[in-house]
Formats: C-alpha cells, sequence, structure tokens
C-alpha cells in the first residue's frame, strides 16, 4: 500500500474518531473529503477495500449528531466552533 493510502487511511479515521469524540463537524469535514477525493477514482486506492467512503462517512456523521444532540442545540456552540466558521468561508 502506497503512503497516500496510508494517510488517506489515517485522515479518513482520525475525521470519524474526531467527530464521534468532540463535534459533528468533523464528519462533515471528512464527508467532503471523501466526496472530493475519492479514493477509488485515484491511483492510491487501489489497495484500499472496496467501500462506500461516503456512506460511512456520513452514518458516523449522524451518529456524531445524535450523540451530540444535546450540547448543540442547548448551548447555541454550533457557530462557535472554529471549523464551522472555516466552513462558511468555503460555502460563500
Amino acid at each position: 500500500m502506497s503512503l497516500t493510502g496510508i494517510a488517506f487511511l489515517i485522515a479518513f479515521a482520525a475525521g470519524c474518531v474526531l467527530a464521534l469524540g468532540r463535534h459533528p463537524i468533523y464528519g462533515l469535514v471528512t464527508y467532503m473529503g471523501v466526496f472530493y477525493l475519492p479514493p477509488y477514482l485515484r491511483w492510491w486506492g487501489e489497495a484500499l477495500p472496496n467501500l462506500r467512503w461516503s456512506l460511512l462517512a456520513a452514518v458516523v456523521t449522524l451518529a456524531a449528531v445524535q450523540i451530540h444532540r444535546t450540547k448543540l442545540l442547548s448551548h447555541g456552540k454550533l457557530f462557535s466552533h472554529s471549523v464551522v466558521k472555516w466552513l462558511l468561508v468555503l460555502v460563500v
């Protein structure tokens, strides 16, 4: 397996763990990364398992939203996170 494939796996796992542990926005960033950089279309993705990476990231994000639901909605902390601000800058 190439170093780029290993880096993708590490980044994907870190995004999923951060989404479940800290904030669901990391799951969204992971989903966007997989959406715009699908491993099956890249040369380094040949050695990776043939998974639906975006679906897996979406399920992790949904689980993270359910886990952090009370913290997100009760305190209004959704837009206080720096990753959300950068995502809004990207959207604008």
